[in-house]
């Protein structure tokens, strides 16, 4: 941004310094004013009353959440006065006043490699098909130069680093050019990939079983059939695979509809009869969010983490389903950053959130970590020594092999400079825990 208004002979000087809230209301003071109030855009918009924010929600169909934030995150509105004049109360942030810092961790070893152009692409998902091979789905990137919904898949070869496209031997394949859908691999291999859109205003409702051929072979293909339909179709909603009975299910929960309402419905399908079942009332349920996460635990548990409420709230609540007892519950976390359009796991008795629009100036790139045996968030920075490959790490996916977590694709559609594709993978190095609510920092 400093370069391109450089470039026009406009520069931004006054960013040049790092300078925060407090740095700005000083330079005020300093001269000569005795109140002086600064708040992000960001907080600004949502201190609008919740009727408001619908309202404006209403206007058109919109789906870009997470730039449009980041973008409000990174202008602030300053109001400093004199005399009897007040600050008004809309420049009073709210968010601003919950301090997440505190638990702070240190940082995390984390190194990069460039990726292939094929995996340029955000709003995806990604399935390790073997210890070798991981199968890329949908998302928005760029396709014989042209940016665009992707259809069809990728397979992305971990040993020689090389990516190709897979043909499918369907007539009409029925995975179309979707993105933010789902996509979970069965024991025996078989992927399922769930509802998406296309655009805000087509989504689709089909339930799409795939069946691919040995991946070693870069002639391989895939075979695709629509094996059921979703009963309340939708788009940025969680799945997680669980064990029924000794039967695989796929658990849906959350996102958006095509009624543009955010929803808490859920459903789970049976990987055998391909029925969906609907949940029935209970007594806690997690509250209406999209562009949450979900991690799995042994396919006993699920943990849903984060989330954007229907009021863009950004939520940093935990709640889990035991499939025992069939019933949520939520989880006391403290220290814990609020987020959305991020990624997790659970690996070694913890969940790990992977980056995220938090809403706030602070730690874009970053780790948080939730020790299940304390209820304790911790939260990691990722010191990435790649200033030539700007990255956001909202809108990718994230996956463990080797020990390691591997982040994969993200971006956005900038409101001011254009689409942004991340071009490296990450491969983050886990940090050495104990069960009991210690982390060796840094």
């Amino acid at each position: 941004m400093k370069n391109h208004f450089k470039s026009l002979g406009c520069p931004l000087k006054s960013i040049n310094p790092k300078m925060d809230a407090f740095a700005i209301c000083s330079r005020f003071k300093e001269q000569g004013w005795p109140l002086c109030s600064t708040i992000s855009m960001f907080d600004f918009y949502m201190n609008f009353p919740e009727e408001e924010k619908l309202r404006i929600q209403s206007i058109e169909l919109f789906d870009e959440f997470e730039m449009w934030h980041e973008k409000c995150r990174h202008y602030v509105l300053t109001w400093a006065c004199q005399g009897a004049i007040s600050v008004p109360k809309i420049l009073h942030s709210k968010s601003g006043s919950l301090i997440f810092d505190n638990m702070s961790a240190g940082t995390l070893n984390c190194t990069y490699e460039l990726s292939s152009q094929l995996i340029h692409r955000f709003g995806h998902q990604v399935a390790l098909l073997s210890s070798r091979f991981l199968i890329v789905s949908g998302g928005f990137g760029q396709l014989k130069k042209r940016h665009q919904r992707l259809e069809g898949l990728t397979c992305y070869d971990t040993v020689s680093k090389r990516s190709y496209l897979v043909p499918s031997s369907s007539i009409q394949d029925p995975l179309g050019k979707r993105m933010f859908h789902s996509m979970t691999k069965l024991t025996d291999g078989t992927l399922v990939v769930i509802g998406g859109r296309s655009s805000p205003a087509t989504i689709f409702n089909t339930v799409v079983s795939i069946h691919c051929d040995d991946m070693s072979q870069e002639c391989a293909s895939y075979t695709a059939e629509t094996v059921t339909h979703m009963p309340l179709p939708t788009w940025r909603h969680s799945q997680s695979l669980i064990h029924i009975d000794g039967v695989e299910h796929i658990f849906i929960f959350g996102g958006r509809t095509a009624a543009n309402v955010v929803t808490n419905e859920s459903f789970i399908l049976n990987t055998k009869t391909w029925n969906f079942s609907e949940i029935p009332s209970l007594d806690i349920v997690p509250s209406p969010r999209h562009s949450h996460s979900a991690a799995s635990l042994d396919k006993r548990k699920f943990y849903v983490t984060g989330g954007l409420s229907k009021d863009e709230r950004i939520l940093n609540s935990v709640y889990v389903f035991d499939v025992a007892t069939f019933s949520w519950s939520e989880l006391n976390i403290s220290g814990l950053l609020p987020r959305y359009s991020h990624s997790s796991v659970c690996y070694n008795n913890a969940i790990y959130l992977v980056g995220g629009i938090s809403g706030f100036s602070y730690g874009p790139h970053s780790v948080g970590m939730i020790d299940l045996c304390t209820n304790t968030a911790y939260e990691f920075e990722l010191k990435i020594q790649a200033p030539e490959y700007p990255l956001i790490l909202s809108n990718h996916c994230c996956y463990v092999y080797e020990d390691r977590l591997i982040v994969t694709g993200g971006g956005g559609n900038c409101f001011s400079f254009g689409t942004h594709f991340n071009e490296i993978d990450i491969c983050i190095e886990f940090p050495e825990q104990a069960c009991n609510g210690t982390v060796l920092k840094d």
